[in-house]
């Protein structure tokens, strides 16, 4: 079995031919599917990271149609480069980052003519797990490790804990991002090597440097925090639900408290005045004592 690899032009990049195989690996394709990405450096091209846009199987060739996928440097190389190695200079927790989980692939018999999902080989991706590059959310960094939570453009209403992230989050990053609805994907946290990690794609289609001033918007920010603590901290979450009821409560009642208080001081604040103005009168009229005394001395001159 050999195996062509050929750009869009047709021309021929590199091939690898098997012999005394049964089954082999290629490369997976499937029309109108989703994208399929694969790793290869030949010798007379630049370009290491390819989009596969075509699969053929004719007699014992299969050709493979390429084109160029465009690749930024990964964090973990620039950390090497020029941060001692540490990601948490070029990262930061809630950014936006692209993550390659590493291409799939399919399975072909000798004599067949359609490949199957690769079910077996555990050296490649398996059903149900995450492939390809996709945008994700950092959720911790340490050193050359990253935490990470993937996005889909998937709708994963039927997960309470999957949020959908409003466009104020990909400011200033490219169209790509919210040409449709992206949502998170909660239940697929995980840990991959900085090498893995790649900073987003900006509106002219270049890459950044430094990645840490794109960020989730504080809103999205803060629902995540929700989501994540629904997961992982629900009897932390009912306690801190419970404790804003009764924050909401006492701040009621400060305020009510602060109301009454005000009304009490204006209410002194006229008693003080009519004193004044007792104790005036009763000077004019040469009456002494409290202005309880002055009142009864003119109750009293009345009454006789």
């Amino acid at each position: 079995m050999r195996l062509v690899y050929i750009s869009e032009d047709e021309e021929q990049l590199g091939e690898v031919s098997h012999s005394s195989f049964h089954k082999v690996l290629i490369p997976f394709f499937e029309e109108n599917g989703p994208s399929s990405f694969i790793y290869r450096h030949f010798s007379e091209n630049a370009t290491t990271t390819w989009a596969v846009k075509d699969v053929s199987v004719e007699g014992g060739d299969v050709t493979i149609k390429l084109s160029d996928a465009g690749s930024s440097t990964s964090i973990g190389r620039m950390a090497e480069g020029n941060n001692k190695g540490n990601a948490n200079r070029l990262i930061t927790k809630y950014g936006v980052v692209e993550v390659d989980f590493g291409h799939k692939a399919s399975v072909l018999s000798i004599g067949d003519q359609v490949p199957v999902n690769n079910t077996h080989c555990t050296g490649s991706h398996l059903p149900g797990e995450l492939y390809k590059r996709r945008p994700c959310i950092v959720l911790s960094v340490s050193a050359d490790r990253v935490q990470v939570m993937p996005l889909t453009t998937k709708d994963n209403a039927p997960d309470p804990a999957s949020i959908k992230l409003s466009e104020r989050s990909f400011f200033r990053l490219n169209g790509k991002y919210t040409s449709a609805s992206c949502h998170t994907l909660p239940r697929m946290i995980q840990t991959v090597s900085s090498h893995r990690v790649y900073p987003p794609m900006l509106q002219n289609g270049t890459f950044p440097t430094k990645c840490s001033q794109y960020t989730l918007c504080s809103a999205d920010k803060e629902a995540l925090k929700a989501s994540l603590a629904s997961m992982y901290s629900s009897e932390l979450e009912h306690s801190h639900k419970m404790l804003k009821i009764q924050l909401e409560q006492l701040r009621k009642e400060k305020s009510s408290i602060f109301n009454a208080l005000q009304s009490c001081k204006q209410k002194i604040a006229e008693y003080t005045a009519i004193d004044a103005l007792i104790a005036q009168i009763g000077e004019e009229y040469g009456a002494e004592g409290t202005s309880t005394d002055i009142l009864q001395q003119f109750l009293s001159d009345e009454s006789s």
